[in-house]
């Protein structure tokens, strides 16, 4: 159980009481386009959509779509292409209309409109949340600490003077006079209105999102101004929507074991075969590692002034942007995608 000081608070009640909130519906047609272009051949696939072709098809296509609805950069960022892998998808669409031609034209139609996106330095974002921001005391709040490491790495991004950036799992004893919301709230914990690190909140996001219902505050008298659902929103369509979830990138963990599972349950030797509990390491690249719940692991501190360099937390300690130090050869769990 985390406690607050008594200070700390009557500063979030205050917050709570005074809250203004203010919705920022951006358009930009081309990727409105693109992302439900992308929804419709997803929907459409159903079930196939999780087969390995289909994943790595489509993986960049619904990476580029996330990062570009979280993340208030150019359509061109090289920092959003890279981690999207857009490089070859003008080949796989050969591909695609060998093997599955009934569903070669959605999916050429989206990579064209993938490839006009990303010629375009167009950033409705970052356009939105600077027309937003009028104070220097403002924070620009993210879905997670992947998407912050993407945005520290872009050389495009221009935010406004005296704004910092921050995932959302950072705020928590941070305070500001104002922060924005990069992305439909859906995606962020109900805390970020129900006990508010600032008197005014800022959602920035795409119009064709559908937004989660309101909240109910934390304190008593708290959320001074009601927050609307999207369906109270004005100028909203329900019928015209997309559900923030279908837009996340998710582990299909079942396609995890079915990949990476022991295969001594089929063989002869199913005595010498025991279960432990372990934890699946995602790592840079698309490698991944397990890393058995109870035991230690060795990470490289690029801290300033740490020494030693290396040392041992415990799995359970591992965290978003640590770097394990792994084997490449002679054995241990290191495992491919």
């Amino acid at each position: 159980m985390t406690f607050v000081s008594l200070s700390r608070a009557s500063e979030l009640y205050d917050f709570a009481s005074r809250l203004q909130v203010g919705w920022h519906r951006v358009e930009h047609a081309l990727f409105r386009e693109f992302s439900k272009a992308t929804q419709s051949l997803l929907r459409r696939l159903g079930d196939m959509s999780r087969d390995e072709f289909w994943q790595g098809s489509l993986g960049p296509l619904r990476r580029y779509r996330f990062y570009l609805n979280v993340l208030p950069v150019p359509f061109s960022d090289p920092s959003v292409l890279q981690s999207a892998g857009t490089t070859g998808l003008a080949s796989q669409v050969d591909v695609v209309t060998s093997l599955y031609p009934s569903y070669a034209g959605q999916y050429s139609e989206a990579v064209a409109m993938l490839a006009e996106l990303m010629g375009t330095d167009d950033a409705p974002l970052l356009e939105a949340i600077r027309q937003a921001t009028d104070t220097e005391n403002s924070c620009l709040l993210l879905t997670s600490r992947t998407i912050h490491r993407v945005l520290s790495s872009s050389p495009t991004v221009r935010l406004p003077h005296g704004m910092m950036y921050l995932p959302h799992s950072d705020l928590r004893d941070e305070s500001f006079e104002q922060i924005v919301v990069c992305g439909p709230l859906a995606w962020f914990p109900d805390w970020i209105l129900a006990s508010p690190r600032a008197p005014r909140i800022d959602v920035v996001r795409y119009g064709w999102l559908r937004d989660r219902a309101a909240l109910e505050p934390v304190f008593v008298g708290g959320l001074g101004v009601p927050v609307k659902s999207e369906a109270e929103a004005p100028n909203a369509d329900p019928e015209d929507l997309l559900e923030p979830s279908e837009l996340v990138l998710r582990i299909d963990w079942d396609d995890m074991y079915r990949r990476f599972s022991s295969s001594a349950d089929d063989t002869d030797e199913q005595e010498e075969a025991f279960l432990v509990l372990a934890r699946l390491v995602l790592l840079e690249g698309g490698w991944a590692s397990y890393a058995q719940e109870g035991s230690s692991r060795l990470i490289i501190s690029l801290e300033d002034g740490a020494r030693p360099r290396l040392k041992r937390v415990q799995t359970a300690e591992i965290q978003p942007g640590s770097f394990l130090l792994l084997r490449t050869a002679g054995g241990g769990d290191l495992i491919r995608p």
